[in-house]
């Protein structure tokens, strides 16, 4: 009894103890929480004081992040609205101009505690106020309700920019302004966009379908069309009303009640039966339509669907079919009809949506797989494929059956013949195998699932009908496949043995095999010390030999020729390679130099430059020789367009192509292999993308009259004697940075250069980072100078005159730091006006310096000439082409840029540009695309094409910007585009209409990316 109540003492003890240590977390929680509100509310008061001085800007802003926090800063921040604000946009960011309008955006973060003030300001004679007061309305939402009556008064008469704010703010408010909404319809000037309004809302907006069903008559005109769609965005409650008008006698309307209906998609009988009774043999539209209605609305419609299979007419048929696809799996117990179908129809439309209907419903299509295999035996014809119809439906009967999966591996063997017999068919060959592939991967997910001898059958199947398999790097995946199930079999024959068999050679012949062996040891050793290169010429000269089968008794096997000749095992070594280097450098420094991208960045001046965190005045040969001169290296060049990464490339290539060693960063000479255009992907099936563009550009690089081999090709990358260049990984497609990835090769890239606007991952691949530094005001004369110097023209300018331009450079760029291309462009400008004594102005800005330098191009071209302002035209339109898709400076389909470009002769226009100017590139070898040589050139003349194109067009701007926004939110580095559109505004504001917003907008953005890419 005694140690029983001990035992309950120290219990009880135990459970005080973690009582007070609860107690004691949850005060650090609880004076944390206290903590960090009373910051807060300590950060507002703060605020508040700061906006009675000249940071009051930044204090409005701030507490506009406070968000709600904020309300005590109400009145304080209204007192910034009033009638005194300008209308017209100030530069001086402390302005009032500024003020105001940042005022009205922080109460809108500040939210529903601000709906008041902002009522309270919407008498003021500032429209421009009033318009931005609205919206900020509309951004709070449903908590601004009260302030609809007064949104309520802006719909009225004809409908200006603040009446369409007023509605469009109504709408955001949602489901409490449907009935001012609905009131104001009888206003024929703004019924449209009310209308639109009201479906905005969505389904909260019920209340109004009766009135929306006043506008749907049979004159179909706008107001009609729009009251439709807002029903189809109101949803369900709105099918009563749609159906009252499926029957109408205007067809267009009612095909567009139908495609609503299918688009909310109730799939309730009041909805399936009368889509149903407008299906018949007429086949008109609206039979068609009410098809497609039926697929949209899933697995209830299916009944309806199968019961009209038995329909005669063979245009119906079809659509019916293709409905039935797209309700997909669900649609699985119409697959006997589908079967009869397939096999009684001799219509090969019909036939071909059967089969792709099928596919579509997967792997419950099993059934048919008898069906389906007998239809691989559709004569089809190599030649003939695109208008092929026999050919389409042998396609479309593989791709089901990979889709079937498991269930149709009874079709391997017809599949093998098939690729056997139509081997040149490259993309039939693709085909098969990749859903050969997909049998065998299906097979596998369900093996645990199936019998043993039903994967062994699988098995059995692959290895006998593509005899192959193991020689043939085409069917590689189907032979992965294929030994991943053959592991499984073994995996789960536990109680098998499987003995190793050893055989041995006698004895006998041990010795002699030893001399023979030896003495080729020492004949090319000692070749491979003397004329390392004779190793790689007689390994390649009898390469094309067959192999050579040992006898019997020494197992048989099957070895390369040059292995029985010992002289496989010198073939690939250091030695050999570094023989064949030289062998290639002098043509290869020729060829290098004469690269355009090269050629356009001859002239090099050392920059400041960040490596690994370090700051340097320039990269020395020391920095490089640490993270080169080891077995594997990764130097990452990253920074803006402009800054000069694709030149520091090319200096360290032409480096490491240094005869002396004490010249180069490297141990040994490399040969620069620079890669600075979009991978082809879809190069060939049976070979690596990567490793065959490089050997491509090795070939052209030698001048190499014969392709290099694959394997001296690894090698070469594997012991360091190519450093491959990869330039403008940022703005290559996500398919072709993945080839750059080591996992998904069987060989290794030991030296590589990427040059980035992002800081790129890599894939986790260790690598030194190198930033080359903007160009700072107190150094510009000095860069100048060292660059004129370089150039051999520094003796055209006086001190006084040097000075000036300098000072002129400096102004153009208002004392911000400078990118290297900028001042590169700057100099061979005025170098060009002081040889060609001309008395033109210098520009005035960035965007009048880029075209300045495209004019300075020009003129010195006298046959066939083209006149600046088309060269202009067209290379802002070459501009803008390649950065819309990302805003990024990309290479665009020639097709593409031919489209957008106006006028005659343009595909002589663009060889002008290319080989007269030498501004873009065709990129080789299809020469399908094109590239602004200068990336900052490609992004001020877009910039200064949108500012042309959009001018006062307020709807193009708000379009843009949500692109831009877009854009930022993902990560994409578009610092250097927005910064050239700010430029070029700011540059064209005296004699185009742009709006003011944009200045605002343009400055959050801007100052948002910056932010975006420092993290």
């Amino acid at each position: 009894m005694k140690k029983t109540i001990s035992e309950v003492k120290a219990t009880i003890k135990s459970i005080i103890t973690v009582n007070r240590l609860v107690v004691f977390a949850f005060a650090i929680i609880g004076n944390y929480a206290l903590c960090s509100t009373n910051k807060q509310v300590e950060d507002v008061d703060l605020y508040i004081n700061k906006l009675q001085n000249k940071s009051s800007i930044t204090a409005i802003r701030e507490l506009g992040f406070l968000g709600e926090k904020a309300s005590k800063a109400v009145p304080y921040l209204a007192n910034f609205i009033n009638d005194e604000c300008p209308n017209t946009y100030d530069r001086n960011y402390s302005s009032s101009y500024h003020k105001c309008y940042e005022a009205i955006n922080a109460l809108g973060r500040i939210g529903a505690a601000s709906v008041k003030v902002l009522i309270s300001k919407l008498n003021t004679n500032n429209t421009r106020v009033v318009k931005s007061i609205i919206q900020t309305i509309g951004n709070i939402g449903t908590p601004a309700s009260h302030s609809i009556s007064y949104l309520a008064d802006f719909i009225q008469g004809e409908c200006d920019d603040i009446c369409d704010e007023a509605i469009t703010a109504l709408s955001k408010i949602g489901q409490p302004a449907v009935n001012i909404l609905i009131s104001k319809l009888s206003n024929e000037k703004v019924t449209d966009d009310i209308i639109i309004a009201i479906g905005a809302i969505g389904p909260n907006a019920y209340t109004a379908i009766p009135f929306l069903e006043n506008f749907i008559n049979d004159e179909c005109n706008s107001s009609c069309f729009a009251a439709i769609d807002s029903l189809e965005k109101i949803g369900e409650k709105s099918i009563d009303t749609l159906l009252e008008y499926i029957n109408s006698k205007n067809q267009l309307l009612q095909e567009y009640i139908l495609n609503a209906i299918g688009e909310i998609g109730n799939s309730t009988d009041k909805v399936i039966i009368p889509l149903s009774g407008l299906i018949n043999d007429d086949c008109n539209d609206i039979c068609f339509t009410a098809v497609e209605a039926l697929g949209k609305l899933g697995k209830p419609a299916v009944k309806i669907l199968k019961n009209k299979l038995e329909s005669n007419n063979e245009v119906l048929l079809e659509r019916i079919i293709y409905a039935i696809g797209v309700i997909g799996k669900s649609a699985s117990n119409t697959i006997p009809h589908l079967k009869s179908k397939l096999t009684s129809t001799n219509n090969i439309d019909i036939k071909n949506s059967i089969i792709l209907t099928l596919g579509k419903i997967g792997q419950k299509s099993k059934s048919a797989v008898p069906e389906l295999i007998n239809l691989l035996d559709t004569p089809i014809n190599d030649s003939l494929t695109f208008y092929n119809n026999n050919y389409n439906t042998v396609i479309n009967t593989i791709n089901t059956l990979g889709k079937i999966g498991m269930a149709a591996s009874p079709s391997l063997p017809k599949l093998a013949k098939l690729f056997y017999k139509h081997r040149k068919n490259e993309e039939l060959c693709h085909i098969i195998i990749k859903n050969t592939n997909d049998i065998l991967k299906d097979s596998l997910i369900n093996a645990n699932n199936t019998s043993i001898s039903e994967i062994e059958k699988i098995t059995t199947n692959i290895e006998s009908s593509f005899k192959d398999l193991t020689n043939n790097p085409t069917l590689k995946d189907i032979k992965i496949a294929n030994t991943s199930l053959s592991n499984h079999i073994k995996l789960e024959k536990k109680s098998l043995k499987y003995e190793i068999i050893y055989w041995i050679n006698q004895n006998i012949f041990i010795f002699w095999i030893s001399i023979y062996i030896s003495s080729l040891i020492l004949i090319w050793l000692i070749i491979f010390l003397a004329k390392p290169l004779w190793i790689l010429n007689v390994n390649e000269s009898i390469k094309s030999y067959t192999e050579f089968q040992l006898p019997s008794w020494l197992g048989g096997m099957k070895l390369p020729f040059n292995l029985v000749l010992i002289v496989g095992f010198f073939h690939y070594r250091p030695r050999v390679l570094d023989a064949w280097v030289k062998s290639h450098i002098y043509s290869a420094r020729e060829r290098f130099s004469q690269k355009s991208t090269v050629y356009d960045r001859k002239v090099y001046i050392p920059v400041p430059v960040e490596i690994d965190g370090e700051l340097l005045d320039s990269l020395t040969l020391t920095a490089l020789e640490k993270r080169t001169r080891k077995k594997k290296f990764c130097l990452l060049i990253s920074g803006e367009g402009g800054s000069g990464k694709t030149s520091l490339a090319c200096q360290i290539a032409k480096l490491v192509m240094e005869e002396e060693k004490n010249n180069r960063p490297s141990y040994h000479i490399m040969l620069p292999i620079l890669l600075e255009h979009e991978l082809d992907v879809n190069l060939s099936e049976d070979s690596d993308t990567l490793l065959t563009v490089i050997g491509r550009q090795l070939q052209d690089l030698i001048e190499s009259p014969a392709p290099i081999p694959e394997r001296l090709l690894q090698y070469l990358l594997q012991y360091q004697r190519l450093l491959v260049i990869v330039d403008h990984f940022s703005e290559m497609t996500t398919e072709s940075c993945k080839q750059f990835h080591p996992e998904i090769h069987t060989f290794s890239i030991n030296a590589l250069i990427i040059t980035s606007r992002n800081e790129e991952n890599l894939g986790g691949c260790i690598k030194s980072v190198i930033k080359p530094l903007r160009v700072s005001g107190n150094h510009l004369s000095s860069f100048m100078e060292a660059y004129l110097v370089k150039r051999q023209k520094r003796n055209l300018f006086d001190d006084s005159t040097f000075f000036k331009y300098c000072s002129k450079l400096s102004s153009i760029i208002s004392n911000r730091e400078i990118t290297v291309m900028l001042v590169k462009l700057y100099a061979e400008l005025i170098i060009s006006k002081v040889e060609s004594n001309c008395e033109a102005q210098l520009p005035e800005s960035i965007p009048d310096l880029m075209l300045s330098y495209l004019n300075n191009l020009n003129k010195n071209i006298h046959k066939k000439k083209l006149d600046d302002l088309t060269v202009h035209r067209d290379m802002k339109t070459i501009a803008w082409v390649s950065l819309k898709t990302n805003f990024q400076p990309s290479s665009p389909l020639i097709a593409e840029v031919l489209s957008e470009m106006e006028g005659e002769n343009k595909q002589e226009r663009l060889k002008y540009l290319a080989n007269q100017l030498r501004i873009i590139h065709f990129i080789q070898p299809a020469q399908e695309r094109i590239r602004i040589a200068l990336d900052p050139l490609a992004e001020y003349l877009a910039g200064i094409k949108i500012v042309e194109s959009f001018a006062e067009q307020t709807h193009f701007w708000h379009t843009f910007f949500h692109e831009i926004d877009d854009k930022i939110i993902s990560r994409k580095h578009i610092h250097g585009f927005l910064l050239a559109i700010w430029d070029c505004c700011l540059a064209n504001q005296s004699h185009i209409a742009i709006p003011l917003f944009i200045y605002d907008e343009l400055s959050l953005k801007v100052e948002r990316s910056a932010a975006m890419e420092q993290e």
